[in-house]
């Protein structure tokens, strides 16, 4: 941090122009600094909630009385009640840097990824550096999952419910309608799914027909003698980015017009409209969805349905790509971890009787997945 610091303050009608001693200057409304003192009064100190209630403050509050310090801090005495707010000359100087971090710790650079990067690129830990809650372990685990949406665990002992165990090391594991865990097997499943089959699984992100899809997905490898069946996986990221560049206008399309996915069967009924490209308001990149199995198109407009399967064609075809995937045929207590809104993954076709293929997997959110990242990152 620079030692940059508050000079003066100059007093307006409804703001007050702060000025650093590097000449750089910033007028800040009175409202907003009294909405964010950060007093005992205005702040709960253990809990860090607010306690001011902000309806209650008054459109056009003034101050009473501006004092800058020494060390650049600003304090307030308000006109309307006599509180006093004191705000540091570092603080004010975060509040207002463009694109400012909302903590001290910056999260690493999301480094979108083909085939051959991640071949050189992918951190791969082994369950014993988790497994004692090493807080440096765990941060650069969660961190190279950040980066790169996807992990590998190796030496993670080959018993039921392990994946569970793994999980944790994050959070708490997200129930779906699958359970906490859910078998991937070929033997036959009293609900119908092609993934206990020997089908080949092509590229695709899970429970895009939620309301909000699983955000981290974790596979345990608890056996795997049959012959065929490698699992590969794609940076959706990368490849949008690809689209955004070589087709701009395929990319507006499949990040404006909303598909429906959906999944019925006797148990449960679910249904959810979404972007396959979802980019916040400045046009980054958020999550990619894509499953062709669950995806039903049959609501787009008529005037848009051409357009729509071009653009769709140029994206699978550059995720289908050779060189955008990533293959790894996961061995007896390997556990993949990766960004469900983030990476694709899938399998090549394997043949059921030539021996078993059983992997255990189970989700965690994404929210809770960052929150341990960012607590971690700060104390670190």
């Amino acid at each position: 941090m620079s030692q940059k610091k508050v000079k003066m303050v100059i007093p307006q009608q409804q703001t007050a122009k702060v000025v650093w001693n590097d000449e750089t200057a910033a007028d800040l409304h009175y409202i907003w600094l009294r909405d964010n003192c950060h007093c005992p009064s205005c702040v709960h100190p253990d809990t860090h909630q607010k306690l001011l209630d902000t309806p209650e403050l008054p459109l056009d509050i003034t101050a009473k009385k501006v004092m800058v310090a020494e060390d650049g801090s600003v304090t307030i005495t308000w006109e309307n009640d006599g509180h006093t707010s004191t705000f540091n000359s570092e603080w004010l100087q975060n509040k207002t840097r463009k694109n400012s971090e909302k903590n001290n710790f910056k999260l690493p650079q999301i480094a979108p990824w083909n085939g051959e990067i991640l071949n050189q690129k992918l951190s791969t830990f082994r369950w014993s550096d988790l497994e004692s809650n090493n807080p440096t372990q765990i941060a650069r685990w969660l961190s190279a999952l950040y980066e790169y949406g996807i992990v590998m665990v190796k030496e993670t002992p080959a018993v039921k419910n392990q994946v569970l165990e793994v999980g944790k090391k994050i959070s708490y594991i997200k129930e779906t309608s699958y359970g906490l865990l859910f078998d991937v097997r070929n033997e036959p499943s009293p609900t119908a799914h092609l993934a206990y089959t020997g089908r080949e699984l092509k590229h695709h992100t899970d429970m895009n027909y939620r309301e909000k899809s699983p955000g981290i997905q974790l596979l345990h490898c608890l056996k795997a003698d049959a012959q065929g069946g490698a699992n590969f996986f794609v940076d959706g990221f990368y490849v949008a980015e690809w689209l955004r560049r070589t087709n701009p206008s395929a990319f507006h399309l499949l990040s404006s017009v909303e598909v429906t996915f959906q999944i019925k069967n006797p148990n449960a009924e679910f249904s959810e409209r979404v972007p396959i490209i979802q980019t916040d308001k400045n046009g980054k990149i958020l999550e990619v969805h894509v499953n062709n199995r669950t995806m039903d198109t049959s609501h787009l407009a008529p005037e848009v349905v051409m357009s729509f399967y071009a653009a769709y064609k140029s994206l699978t075809d550059k995720i289908r790509e050779q060189s955008s995937e990533f293959y790894n045929t996961l061995k007896s207590g390997d556990v993949v971890i990766f960004n469900n809104r983030r990476i694709l993954h899938g399998r090549t076709a394997f043949d059921p009787n030539s021996g078993v293929r059983h992997y255990q997997g189970c989700y965690v959110d994404y929210d809770e997945f960052l929150s341990k990242l960012q607590v971690l990152g700060r104390q670190l």
